[in-house]
């Protein structure tokens, strides 16, 4: 671990004033070694985002301890900073990370006792495609709440995710999936009571000369100085089974 802290630093910026990191590149690349491919010797600093300085924090705490911990709001928005570490995840093809926010975003829900708003849910089908386990969590869980809310006490929100099925036509299919899923084979467990299994598996790393990651990344030059955005929407990286 001592030899990942030593040697030069990239400096990323997030899109976020006020907020940039400054990793080892050692460090990054042995969490995310594609980019080390990419970033060669020379690219010292790159552009990733728009990202929060929550998501940052949660991604930097990643990469220098391996995990994550996150003070779960009594109120708010259901765990952005987490559902923005996943898209995040997802964007630098980093398995791990995705697999570890996929969970803690379960958790969260589960310790809150909550399902996302429909505003999380259309962004959650907005960043993923069609495969992504996390819209199959997603309408799982609001599949459970359907089944087994009193409709008298929350009439507001069944009409909320009632308003999402019907405008939304990718989610009105996963639900409807989902529905027939709890009903028959699950017996209406809480999705959220169920620990997320590895899904994402272990990224191909983009070669220098194939990747459009890697053209962005080098686009600008091989100076010292060089500085590239990211694409935003990199094949995905995991798998069903």
């Amino acid at each position: 671990m001592r030899s990942l802290l030593q040697g030069p630093t990239v400096r990323i910026h997030t899109g976020s004033p006020g907020c940039e990191l400054v990793i080892h590149r050692n460090l990054l690349c042995h969490h995310i070694p594609w980019l080390n491919v990419v970033l060669g010797d020379d690219i010292v600093d790159f552009t990733l985002g728009p990202w929060s300085a929550g998501c940052m924090a949660l991604f930097a705490q990643w990469l220098y301890q391996g995990d994550i911990t996150y003070d779960i709001p009594d109120q708010g928005p259901v765990s952005v900073p987490i559902l923005d570490l996943f898209f995040l995840a997802t964007e630098l093809h980093a398995p791990t990370l995705a697999n570890l926010a996929l969970d803690h975003f379960r958790r969260v829900c589960n310790e809150r006792v909550t399902v996302p708003q429909a505003v999380n849910i259309e962004n959650i089908y907005a960043r993923t495609d069609e495969n992504s386990p996390m819209r199959l969590l997603v309408a799982r869980m609001v599949a459970h709440y359907m089944l087994t809310c009193d409709p008298q006490d929350t009439t507001e929100d069944c009409r909320m995710y009632m308003g999402l099925v019907a405008r939304h036509e990718q989610f009105r299919v996963d639900y409807l999936i989902a529905t027939q899923y709890l009903s028959i084979e699950n017996g209406l467990q809480d999705p959220t009571k169920e620990e997320t299994k590895d899904i994402y598996q272990e990224a191909v790393a983009p070669s220098r000369e194939d990747s459009a990651w890697a053209r962005a990344m080098r686009q600008n030059g091989s100076r010292a100085r060089a500085s590239a955005s990211v694409p935003s929407t990199p094949p995905p990286i995991y798998s069903i089974s």
